[in-house]
């Protein structure tokens, strides 16, 4: 145990975690993350496709709904490429 109080030092891991355990567990989060990214990228696809059919839709507001999908997209090419 860990006397610096909370917050310092690694998680306690139980006994019986082993560093297959550790990994599957980490592999389950990236992909929960990937999952969280592509489900917004949806959104805002969807929110960019209801302002672009507005009679008059706000330029500023299409570019911002653009940028934030594509910086979705290159976090999920991140986190989706293979580690090296």
């Amino acid at each position: 145990m860990n006397d610096d109080g909370p917050g310092f030092g690694p998680p306690e891991v139980p006994a019986s975690t082993g560093l297959y355990d550790w990994w599957r567990e980490l592999d389950m989060t990236v992909k929960d993350r990937i999952t969280t990214l592509r489900d917004r990228h949806a959104v805002l696809e969807h929110e960019l496709q209801e302002e672009i059919s507005r009679p008059h839709p706000d330029a500023m507001t299409v570019a911002s709904l653009k940028r934030q999908k594509l910086a979705l997209k290159d976090q999920i090419e991140k986190l989706a490429e293979p580690s090296a």
